[in-house]
């Protein structure tokens, strides 16, 4: 699972190297703990190129009528969506990517008596482009016109020590390829494999960044950092 993430200093940064006609529809402020129901950007592909625009996180699916559907997931898992009637239509024609500083996982650790949040982030502290896809319901009224999904896969050997999914990353090079919509599943599964544990670290950091309604929390490390 993914539910919660950081946002880089400069946001969107990296995705406005994919945004073609140069075009970016929505301008914000960094957010330290993004969490579902809030808006995160994602890149657009139209007729005329890809274009940044905001997306609420919680999935639902073009084809769907209800304005407020109780399913609304906030990932997708790479092993079925493409195969998922909730997600296999928007998989073939609504592929994204999301930008952020790595993600939140939580932690039983002997001896606390709350789960121990972790930062898990690249080490080369390069923003982390997370696999996604996207609805959208433009005629549906009253309805969130973008919804989005961040896809999880399996957990390298360093995550795996604390949870055991994680986001689909997808590498700069790779995005064109990931987004193409003549791609078939068979040819995108390779983006499906974790990335490799050395390429990560996962940082103790603070109770805070529990609350979702907390957004400036600590980042600062509380304990040993673990490395792949």
């Amino acid at each position: 699972m993914c539910g919660r993430f950081p946002e880089k200093e400069t946001p969107a940064q990296l995705l406005q190297v994919f945004a073609e006609d140069g075009s970016v529809v929505w301008e914000y402020d960094q957010r330290i703990n993004v969490a579902p129901g809030m808006r995160i950007p994602i890149l657009e592909h139209t007729d005329t190129g890809n274009r940044i625009v905001p997306a609420r996180w919680g999935f639902i699916p073009s084809w769907s009528k209800e304005i407020h559907p109780k399913t609304q997931p906030i990932n997708a898992r790479c092993e079925t969506v493409a195969t998922s009637g909730l997600f296999r239509a928007d998989f073939k024609r609504h592929r994204t990517v999301t930008e952020t500083d790595g993600f939140f996982e939580w932690k039983t650790i002997p001896g606390e008596k709350r789960k121990r949040p972790y930062w898990i982030r690249r080490r080369d502290r390069r923003a982390t482009l997370i696999a996604a896809l996207y609805g959208l319901r433009p005629d549906v009224q009253d309805s969130d016109e973008c919804t989005t999904a961040l896809i999880t896969t399996e957990a390298n050997e360093l995550v795996g020590m604390i949870h055991d999914r994680m986001p689909v990353v997808i590498e700069p090079d790779n995005v064109p390829e990931w987004l193409d919509a003549g791609r078939t599943p068979e040819q995108l599964a390779r983006f499906f494999r974790p990335r490799p544990s050395d390429e990560w670290e996962a940082v103790p950091i603070g109770y805070d960044v529990s609350n979702a309604r907390n957004q400036h929390p600590s980042l600062e490390a509380v304990g040993e950092i673990l490395r792949g």
